[in-house]
């Protein structure tokens, strides 16, 4: 014989209700957080023509600048361990595929670009990093960190990658392969 305790019955479908309601709810952030990536991705919507400041106060350069090339657009903090893993290996994979004609434009995020300058000295990573300005930050809609963008020779949006793995690294270097460009260096050095 079983003996159930008064509105176990109750209790255990209004458990199953408030997980459920919080499967949903988490469903739905994550959606909302990414929807702005996912859409300007899959249209292949234009990469905004913005000013890339460098770190070192150097010319800025513009994006229509590298037109016919890949531009792997990859923002990053000094804070950000993922970063701080991912930037080496770009600046490696810019270096593999130069050949290819890509560009990397480091885009530091941190709150002053001194703090930016100074992680890079420091890792001894060689790169003209920039920066943009707020409004241009928010136009791009960046969530988080790192995010890395490769942009085709037209400036559309090839992929979107949040978060770092070797297996975002083998992406761009497959959709890189698979892309034409011109032969010349591949981190853009300041003027």
């Amino acid at each position: 014989m079983f003996f159930h305790k008064r509105g176990s019955f109750e209790h255990s479908r209004f458990s199953r209700i408030i997980c459920a309601v919080r499967r949903f709810v988490f469903f739905a952030a994550v959606v909302f957080v990414m929807l702005p990536s996912l859409l300007w991705a899959g249209d292949r919507t234009p990469f905004p023509n913005v000013e890339f400041h460098p770190l070192n106060g150097q010319n800025s350069v513009m994006l229509e600048d590298f037109r016919g090339r890949p531009v792997l657009v990859a923002f990053w903090a000094s804070w950000c361990g993922p970063c701080r893993a991912e930037l080496p290996e770009l600046v490696e994979l810019a270096h593999e595929l130069k050949d290819s004609g890509l560009v990397l434009l480091a885009v530091n995020v941190d709150s002053s670009a001194a703090a930016g300058q100074r992680f890079l000295e420091r890792a001894g990573i060689e790169l003209s990093a920039f920066r943009l300005s707020d409004q241009e930050q928010r136009m791009i809609g960046i969530r988080s960190l790192p995010t890395t963008i490769l942009l085709d020779g037209e400036g559309l949006a090839a992929q979107i990658y949040t978060g770092y793995s070797a297996s975002v690294i083998e992406s761009i270097r497959l959709l890189v392969k698979g892309m034409s460009g011109a032969d010349s260096d591949s981190i853009v050095e300041s003027p």
